[in-house]
């Protein structure tokens, strides 16, 4: 075997040795990544309790949500709408430390059966009401994982 292929072999295997590698290690965006995941599919779900368990107890924002008043908003969304969609198109998570800011770009739309018109704030897409918005997270690890701690706009 040539000098040249040798080398060519040498390095092919370095890199697919660093990709396994790297495809393995969970880091710490990844997890913020995956809890914010999570609730989405909670929030298409309907499920409260798989929302509310990536929310931390302590949790408060700029919007005058504690954890208890969220949990009654979600549960008053989620019985008033038959379905729900939501996409976050955009998520840009820094990680320091303990700490987390999660920046993304979301939309929620929720279809209630027979429904004609719109409340006078809201858009349609395809049938359903509309609302989009950008939101900045905060998290914080705890032993459980990382867990919704706050937002603002």
């Amino acid at each position: 075997m040539s000098r040249t292929r040798i080398i060519l072999l040498l390095a092919g295997t370095v890199l697919a040795i660093y990709i396994a590698v790297s495809s393995l290690i969970v880091t710490d965006a990844k997890r913020v990544r995956r809890a914010m995941e999570k609730g989405r599919r909670a929030v298409v779900l309907r499920d409260l309790n798989g929302l509310m368990s990536i929310i931390d107890q302590t949790y408060e924002d700029d919007f005058g949500f504690n954890y208890a008043r969220l949990r009654n908003w979600f549960q008053v969304q989620f019985r008033t709408y038959d379905s729900v969609v939501c996409r976050i198109p955009l998520m840009s998570v820094n990680v320091d430390r303990h700490e987390a800011v999660c920046t993304l770009a979301f939309w929620f739309a929720g279809y209630q059966r027979g429904r004609k018109t719109a409340p006078a704030d809201e858009g349609f897409v395809d049938g359903f009401p509309v609302y989009q918005d950008r939101l900045v997270v905060f998290l914080n690890r705890f032993p459980e994982g990382w867990l919704v701690t706050g937002a603002s706009q």
